[in-house]
């Protein structure tokens, strides 16, 4: 689940949002991340390692 603009999204559902850049927590920081300019909808084991490669690298910076 993200949160975009105050608003709850699943982008397994709806897709990543396009032409913005989106943050996740990881850590002490965020990863930021530019969105595509089509729509993407990822697959449940693409969120997952997206997650787990953001929280390693928060892992490291904290």
């Amino acid at each position: 689940m993200m949160v975009i603009s105050g608003e709850r999204s699943d982008p397994t559902r709806s897709g990543l949002p396009t032409d913005r850049f989106i943050c996740f927590p990881a850590g002490t920081g965020y990863v930021r991340v530019s969105a595509t300019s089509k729509v993407v909808v990822p697959a449940p084991d693409q969120m997952r390692a997206a997650c787990l490669l953001a929280s390693r690298i928060g892992a490291q910076t904290a």
